[in-house]
């Protein structure tokens, strides 16, 4: 059996929502079983016929290079996946860190790792020394 990760589940949660936002706009919609799935992401089966729905995400300022918005993403992400493991190689504290980033600065590829740097020594130099109960 496939085990899903947190971040499959909810995406699947998100598909199944807009599955049913469609199926209720949409008079023509299939009223057959709905059989979840990867490619496509969605099976409806009525009578002989199956229907495939594959849902995709379309962000504005999609371009034949893909979205600005998207590319600035992925970098954010990568930055805080580098962070995670700089920090994780040399402490065992186990801690919850909110990153909030001010999207006027836009950083590059190359800077990832300069950033993830950076990120690591400021929440190493933050880790708190007691736990505080209330």
């Amino acid at each position: 059996m496939h085990k899903r990760s947190t971040k499959d589940v909810t995406k699947k949660q998100r598909e199944a929502y807009f599955l049913s936002q469609l199926k209720n706009v949409y008079a023509e919609f299939p009223q057959g079983q709905i059989e979840e799935g990867e490619e496509p992401d969605f099976l409806v089966h009525e009578d002989s016929v199956t229907v495939g729905i594959e849902l995709v995400y379309f962000i504005r300022g999609q371009s034949k290079g893909g979205s600005v918005t998207r590319h600035y993403e992925v970098l954010y992400d990568q930055i805080v996946q580098a962070s995670q493991e700089l920090f994780e190689q040399a402490n065992r504290t186990p801690l919850m860190v909110h990153i909030h980033w001010y999207r006027h600065h836009r950083p590059k590829k190359q800077e990832v790792e300069t950033l993830a740097t950076q990120m690591t020594h400021i929440v190493a130099s933050n880790i708190p020394h007691e736990i505080y109960r209330t």
